[in-house]
């Protein structure tokens, strides 16, 4: 990312942890000393000299399941075990807007930038979408009879799983379904790990013990 000069910013790393903590490291400098001292043995100090900051996000009980920064809206969204989805400001290193709960855990979430709206998802069998900065969702997509797992953002269109292996393809512009698939019939061993949307092809990847392309209905 760049400031408003055009110069190109510090790159940063960060994570979360099993106590409600995100840390940020700068990558740049890591980078530098990693490679300065790889022979060395303060080799282990080189992350501690890296480290920005450390705050609390979540809960202190919470186990952070995902972290993304969002451009747009210049944000750090992460979620986590505690039920929320909190945007925290990299800049002050400290919640920005908190209270986006879910009834259960929070697995995932993406950012549909069309339409300036944040899916998440968790055990719950619904789709949540906010529109930051509301704490109540402005949408609920519902048709899963499974928690779900994961969200994906492809084009005009939204992609859930849910834990049964089963797919829906949603159409974002009209806010409804427009294809189920059953990942159930040819992952019948194993769970579905992961699913990718390839633009190349405008298809879903189904990741288990085997890769299963799936074709799309587009609108």
């Amino acid at each position: 990312e760049e400031d408003d000069h055009g110069v190109e910013k510090d790159r940063m790393l960060a994570f979360g942890d099993d106590t409600g903590c995100i840390h940020m490291y700068n990558l740049t400098t890591l980078g530098t000393l990693a490679e300065r001292n790889m022979m060395s043995s303060t080799y282990a100090s080189v992350a501690k000299d890296a480290h920005m900051s450390s705050w609390q996000a979540h809960e202190k009980s919470a186990w952070i399941n995902k972290m993304e920064y969002l451009s747009d809206i210049r944000v750090l969204v992460s979620c986590a075990s505690d039920g929320q989805i909190v945007l925290s400001d990299v800049v002050k290193t400290a919640p920005k807007v908190d209270g986006l709960r879910h009834r259960g855990e929070v697995h995932d979430f993406c950012w549909l930038s069309k339409v300036q709206l944040l899916a998440s998802c968790g055990l719950e069998r619904h789709i949540n979408l906010w529109q930051i900065p509301i704490k109540t969702p402005v949408y609920q997509l519902d048709g899963h009879q499974a928690s779900l797992q994961q969200v994906v953002v492809a084009a005009n269109q939204l992609i859930s799983l849910d834990t049964s292996k089963t797919m829906i393809v949603w159409d974002i512009r009209e806010m409804s379904p427009i294809q189920r698939l059953e990942a159930m019939k040819v992952h019948q061993d194993y769970p579905v790990g992961r699913m990718v949307y390839d633009e190349k092809r405008k298809a879903i990847i189904t990741l288990a013990r085997k890769m299963m392309l799936w074709h799309m209905t587009e609108r």
